[in-house]
């Protein structure tokens, strides 16, 4: 198929050539590089492969038969074994907290005034941060369109989002807000302010590709005649009409000229991953409510004694957030837009080092920190790997804690040296012994075991403090 569509790709040129022959239109010919229209897919520095966007499936609808996977092994009847105890431990353990405290997980907590204040302020913070990233597309606009990227524009792109993050942080930072609300809407303003910077970045560096297309042949540079324009790729790309879709129809954090489409909506498959959203969501508030809430609220006098009964509802709580986002609901957010890419993770479970966890669970994340971080600092910066990894471990550690500031509304930096911590960690889990090894996976589930609920008691314990409700905050 490869070698078919490569001939056909050969013979374009040629027939079109043979027709200005016999139209006789020489003139034309010899000014080609004068008066031809050139286009720009992507920028040439920015990884290409499994980075640049194609049509894929998520991880876990790839292969529907895990357990079968999981039993492929001569021990088979341990892992059933160990199948068994998970349930019947837990089970246990939620009956017995059940008999002991009563039932806590009451969903009048969510129908309290304080709650329907927070999602009215919600939906104001969202609307005006959609209408206030078109800044930046009209930046880009009048960039593009006097052929050149100057100092202006690039004054004004750092100004609309230093003023973004000083406005809305003042904004939450100053009126009560639940931590939960908080923490949405944190999310929020990071992905707006990534999706800004790099429909602003991409598009300068196309236009920088695009001056030069005429001097030199590039791989990404394409020449179209007049009777052939697709009026796709760069400068085509820079309309109203795909700056909405890649702002907020497209679930990903990196901008490209064009993305994959499917052909049709499945709305079967929107419904079940958001009944299967819907479930998660009263998982985690159960679990929330009936074993993480009265461990956090109250100080039993023994850290560790809380550590280890936050330690598995935590962990469960983790994993139901991550299938509910980055499986359910990206994928019924992308089948509604008809986004073909569905790689927004790929299998960490499995991986055997730490690094090679961070570059897999949150795959948007990380494409972004790759390309904007990453491979332009060492691009434009000349920096070694080193340097830019310990960049993007430290944009991510600053933005970690902005989550967590906005959220608590303290500066209280353990999530920052938290995420600081993972660059040695990383360098450990490399080593011969441990990379490719159980034990660097095992070292990664240690990680993800004990950090998620010693970051719950760092935190959540000096809100209640001051506050007696995690859902319902009074001013």
């Amino acid at each position: 198929m490869s070698s078919r569509g490569s001939t056909e790709e050969l013979q374009t040129p040629k027939r079109f050539d043979r027709g200005l022959e016999e139209k006789g239109k020489k003139s034309r010919l010899d000014n080609d590089e004068e008066h031809s229209v050139y286009t720009v897919s992507r920028p040439s520095i920015y990884p290409s492969g499994v980075h640049a966007p194609t049509v894929r499936k998520a991880p876990l609808e790839e292969n529907q038969n895990i357990l079968p996977e999981l039993k492929s092994h001569n021990l088979e009847g341990l892992y059933n074994l160990s199948f068994f105890l998970l349930i019947f431990t837990l089970g246990y353990n939620v009956v017995r907290n059940i008999r002991e405290k009563g039932w806590q997980a009451d969903i009048r907590l969510l129908l309290c005034p304080e709650v329907f204040r927070d999602i009215r302020f919600g939906i104001v913070v969202y609307v005006s941060l959609a209408a206030y990233c078109y800044t930046t597309f009209f930046i880009v606009k009048v960039a593009v369109w006097w052929r050149k990227r100057d100092l202006l524009s690039a004054v004004l792109y750092w100004c609309s989002q230093v003023g973004l993050y000083l406005v809305l942080t003042l904004k939450m930072y100053s009126r009560p807000l639940s931590p939960i609300f908080g923490c949405m809407l944190a999310m929020g303003v990071l992905v707006f302010s990534l999706k800004m910077h790099s429909y602003y970045a991409t598009n300068m560096l196309l236009l920088q590709e695009f001056r030069q297309a005429t001097g030199k042949k590039r791989s990404n540079v394409k020449k179209l005649d007049d009777n052939s324009i697709s009026h796709s790729g760069f400068p085509y790309s820079v309309n109203l009409k795909d700056f909405t879709y890649f702002l907020l129809a497209a679930p990903t954090l990196v901008y490209e000229t064009s993305y994959p489409r499917t052909k049709e909506i499945r709305v079967n498959y929107i419904f079940w991953n958001l009944m299967q959203l819907a479930i998660c969501f009263l998982i985690q508030f159960f679990l929330l409510c009936q074993l993480m809430l009265p461990v956090l609220k109250r100080d039993s006098g023994s850290l560790m004694f809380d550590f280890m009964k936050l330690a598995i509802p935590s962990i469960f709580f983790w994993l139901l957030g991550f299938y509910a986002l980055f499986h359910c609901w990206l994928n019924a957010w992308a089948e509604l837009w008809r986004f073909g890419d569905r790689g927004f993770y790929r299998d960490w479970w499995n991986s055997t080092t730490l690094d090679s966890f961070w570059s897999k669970w949150n795959v948007p994340v990380h494409e972004w920190c790759l390309r904007h971080i990453f491979v332009e600092s060492m691009h434009k910066y000349h920096v070694n790997r080193t340097s830019a990894t310990a960049a993007t471990f430290l944009m991510s550690a600053i933005l970690h804690e902005f989550i967590f500031i906005v959220s608590f509304k303290t500066i209280r930096p353990f999530m920052f040296f938290g995420i600081l911590f993972q660059v040695p960690l990383i360098r450990l889990s490399q080593t011969a012994s441990v990379s490719g090894h159980r034990r660097g996976n095992l070292l990664v589930w240690l990680n993800l075991f004990m950090g998620h609920p010693l970051i719950e008691l760092f935190y959540f314990r000096s809100f209640f403090q001051v506050h007696h409700s995690l859902f319902c905050v009074r001013g």
